[in-house]
């Protein structure tokens, strides 16, 4: 029995014995058994001793099957080592030209660095070097633009910044001091100035903040700890843009944010005039719209919104228009929304909303639909159309 393509002598995987060749004869013509393997003739080969002229058998070389696994697996272990040498080769390659670029660009060891041996303060004609001097002069006086960020109360580095900046901060001048103090704020200290504008501008109640689990605490914390806006409220405008940035990120948080079919950008680091996007791909979907650096429209229409609208969404009073309809929102909407005076289209049909919504006719609206009508649970006497016709088959555009 011989393995397709094989070269040389035939491969008997099987013990030649079993298959009815004569032992003694394998003896006579010489056989060995070295290394796992026999040689064996064929019958009537065993006798050329007597008879030269006698045509020799074809020899059989008997393989166990044992010793060709082993066989194998050596040659794979080999071609894997060889791998294995030659990636470590490169890797070690790799390494030197890293080791000798470094040596090149830094001839100051790291330990001598971080020591603070071997930094030049200074240039060749003895001059502090600055942000100017080295061609940077849009970083330079504006410091606090980039040193607004958020450091926990034990982390050595703030206690750093605050010795330095307490001893002099190396050379700065008073306004740079006092740009580089006010620019490193701890989240917790942000978090009570957002509070305050929040609560003194009569947003929101400073007792939601006592519940962790409210939409208000966690827009609130997300805007002190994660947002890399960070504005501070030195005038009205500022003012109210992170009024817009909380009232905005309040609605993310209170409508399950996370599970929206499209986040449309929101708690981005962008400014607010930018979390909106296209779908499909004309159609406008978040907030934007912008006059004068405020919203005045916001389209979550179709985007898996569910929960209620949070009262906060009253502060955004340069809306003009609002379509959360094709959602799973309920409750009545918030009474706040009369404080819209500039609202103009309002689509809150297909949802779960509940209650008289009258209030809202004050506005005096272009557009206004929601769920009224036989199937809607919504009364409302000056809606301009219902989520669904008489019928309650087809919903109205």
């Amino acid at each position: 029995i011989m393995e397709e393509g094989t070269l040389g002598h035939p491969v008997l995987m099987t013990d030649p014995t079993t298959l009815g060749y004569d032992t003694d004869a394998f003896r006579q013509a010489g056989g060995n058994n070295n290394g796992g393997t026999a040689s064996y003739t064929t019958p009537g080969s065993s006798n050329l001793s007597s008879n030269p002229k006698q045509k020799r058998g074809p020899t059989i070389l008997y393989v166990p099957r044992a010793e060709i696994k082993r066989r194998r697996a050596q040659q794979t272990a080999y071609i894997i080592s060889a791998f294995f040498v030659i990636f470590l080769f490169m890797f070690t390659l790799e390494q030197l030209k890293l080791a000798q670029y470094a040596m090149v660009e830094s001839p100051v060891p790291l330990h001598a660095y971080l020591a603070g041996e071997g930094r030049q303060e200074y240039d060749e004609t003895n001059n502090k070097v600055t942000l100017g001097s080295l061609g940077l002069q849009q970083f330079d006086g504006n410091i606090q633009e980039f040193g607004k960020i958020q450091i926990e109360r034990d982390d050595p580095l703030a206690q750093q910044v605050q010795t330095e900046t307490a001893a002099g901060g190396g050379g700065l001048t008073t306004d740079e001091e006092q740009q580089q103090s006010a620019g490193i704020l701890h989240g917790a200290d942000y978090f009570e100035i957002l509070k305050g504008v929040i609560t003194g501008w009569g947003i929101t109640p400073a007792d939601i903040f006592a519940n962790e689990q409210s939409p208000q605490y966690k827009a609130l914390h997300w805007m002190a700890y994660e947002d890399i806006l960070r504005r501070q409220p030195d005038t009205d405008f500022q003012i109210k843009k992170i009024i817009q940035r909380y009232a905005l990120s309040v609605i993310y948080f209170a409508t399950a944010g996370e599970l929206w079919r499209d986040s449309a950008l929101f708690l981005s680091n962008l400014d607010e005039c930018s979390w909106n996007m296209k779908r499909e791909p004309k159609y406008f979907l978040g907030a934007g719209a912008c006059e004068e650096g405020f919203v005045t429209r916001l389209d979550l229409w179709g985007n898996h919104l569910t929960g209620a609208l949070p009262p906060e969404i009253g502060a955004l009073n340069s809306l003009k228009s609002i379509s959360v309809f094709d959602n799973n929102m309920r409750g009545p909407p918030p009474k706040s929304m009369v404080h819209l005076k500039k609202l103009e289209k309002l689509y809150l049909q297909k949802n779960d909303f509940q209650g008289d919504v009258d209030f809202l006719c004050v506005n005096e609206m272009k557009l206004f639909k929601s769920d009224c009508g036989k199937k809607g649970g919504v009364n409302c006497s000056c809606c301009t159309g219902c989520g669904y016709n008489e019928n309650n088959d087809k919903p109205i555009g």
